[in-house]
């Protein structure tokens, strides 16, 4: 539950980031940068501005690496769909929306194969958005798994982790050392591929 919100803009290299903060019920701070250059942070509740513009200032390298990598991408005239390189004259707006039913085919798909598997009776609403800052999301009111379209660039087995991921909520809510060991029981790899979301790295590994 966000508690409050506050706009602030952080410098760094002679770049300015527009930074979106929410303050939660949390024990660290989350940072990520959208897919617009600007960053959202989730922080504890009780943190001063002091505290909080040094650990930005501490994370600002990591901003800088992957806001290249992201200008790197809408330069590029090619996209990625289920990990293979799909060349494409459309800006990245256009590639987004036009994958959408059949992101959502897919996603649905792997939805309804790891369901049965990982014991939930109740199916589960299955929904595309278009989400920066993370790339699923489990709403136990609604049901519904929502997946971020961003996601559709990576590869099957990437896609596998975090619908593991967001399927596992359904017995675990939290990110508790249970909750992690229903995840790893069903994808056994999933640190390394939960890092190449965190590095952008769409490609297929070399077999």
């Amino acid at each position: 539950m966000v508690m409050r919100e506050l706009r602030r803009n952080y410098s760094y290299r002679g770049v300015v980031y527009e930074a979106h903060i929410a303050y939660r019920r949390r024990s660290g701070i989350r940072l990520s940068i959208k897919r617009d250059g600007s960053l959202s942070i989730s922080v504890p509740t009780r943190i001063s501005l002091a505290d909080l513009d040094a650990q930005v200032a501490k994370m600002m390298p990591w901003v800088e690496k992957h806001r290249r990598v992201m200008d790197q991408e809408k330069a590029c005239p090619f996209t990625y769909i289920l990990g293979e390189k799909v060349p494409t004259e459309d800006n990245e707006e256009s590639i987004r929306k036009g994958y959408a039913k059949e992101a959502l085919a897919y996603f649905s798909s792997r939805v309804a194969y790891y369901a049965p598997i990982m014991g939930i009776k109740t199916p589960y609403k299955v929904a595309v958005r278009d989400m920066d800052s993370r790339v699923g999301s489990n709403s136990s009111r609604t049901h519904t798994l929502a997946f971020s379209l961003w996601l559709y660039h990576f590869p099957p087995e990437v896609i596998d982790s975090v619908v593991i991921h967001e399927l596992a909520h359904d017995q675990v809510k939290n990110h508790s050392g249970k909750f992690y060991a229903i995840v790893l029981k069903y994808c056994p790899d999933y640190w390394r591929l939960r890092k190449k979301i965190v590095r952008h790295d769409y490609g297929k590994d070399q077999q």
